[in-house]
């Protein structure tokens, strides 16, 4: 899925192409920004987006044979599709996105449909005997990647895991060898519960090419620190301080950009006040010039 925050983002603005393929000459693109822009998100099913597109791949004729599972073939009532649209206007922080990426509460989730392969990031191991949408096997999410782009613009980082979602009480992921029979791991690690790891490339940092205040602030994402050591710095932050865990003891300063509305209120405070001293200054000097 990719979540993106856009504030005063204009929509003729075109940053964002959809472009899908059947095997053989049928493929679509299309610029959906203004979907993008409306929504705050795009939702990535493994699904065909384009209509004509799912009706050519056979989708529907899938879904008409499997009859009661056959939501697991959609795209708009599927339950991936259905989570995403439950859950992406709640995801307010960063962290909040990391872990919606690694979802699968199926056991309590009401849209899972009780299967484990019907989550954000899929188990299909973790399907039980007799389940209506097929066998346990070796197959699902294995890793997720997150890119926030205040730290990918500055410093070019981006977060990364790789593990199946081993939270809201799924197993950790573990090669077996009595349940699956015959599979290799060589050279792999047997158990799969890593964390969330922070990559970024050496030498990368944009701020740090500005050394005066005022070239600095021009940049949204950059801040001014004076140091203790009468030596200021420009760092990667916004206005509640820098990022990457940096820290500025004191005097972080940001660029504040002129709200939209700024300009019309002190006109109209200005208009007010006038219109409100004026009668005071013209009744004073009518009334000096009578005594």
């Amino acid at each position: 899925m990719i979540q993106i925050n856009l504030y005063g983002v204009k929509n003729q603005l075109r940053i964002f192409w959809v472009i899908e393929q059947y095997p053989g000459p049928n493929w679509r693109r299309a610029d959906i920004t203004e979907k993008l822009v409306n929504d705050l998100y795009f939702p990535s099913i493994n699904k065909p987006h384009f209509k004509d597109l799912y009706e050519i791949a056979g989708y529907p004729e899938t879904v008409k044979e499997r009859g009661p599972t056959g939501n697991f073939y959609t795209y708009e009532t599927s339950a991936r599709y259905l989570i995403i649209q439950r859950e992406a206007p709640r995801l307010e922080k960063f962290e909040d996105f990391k872990h919606f990426m690694r979802y699968n509460n199926w056991k309590r989730d009401v849209y899972s449909n009780g299967d484990a392969s019907q989550q954000i990031m899929s188990r299909y191991d973790q399907r039980r005997l007799g389940d209506p949408y097929g066998v346990a096997k070796m197959f699902g999410g294995l890793d997720s990647k997150c890119l926030k782009l205040t730290e990918a613009f500055t410093k070019m980082n981006f977060h990364a895991i790789a593990s199946p979602a081993h939270e809201n009480g799924n197993p950790v992921w573990e090669f077996n060898e009595s349940k699956w029979v015959g599979v290799a791991y060589d050279g792999l690690p047997k158990r799969w519960d890593f964390d969330w790891i922070q990559f970024s490339t050496d030498g990368k940092d944009i701020c740090a090419n500005y050394a005066d205040k005022n070239s600095c602030l021009d940049n949204v994402y950059c801040g001014w620190c004076p140091t203790n050591k009468d030596i200021s710095k420009c760092m990667p932050g916004e206005k509640n301080g820098p990022f990457f865990n940096a820290t500025c003891e004191e005097g972080w300063v940001v660029k504040t950009p002129e709200q939209p509305y700024a300009k019309p209120l002190v006109i109209a405070v200005s208009v007010i006040v006038v219109l409100l001293v004026l009668p005071v200054y013209v009744y004073h000097f009518t009334h000096k010039r009578q005594n």
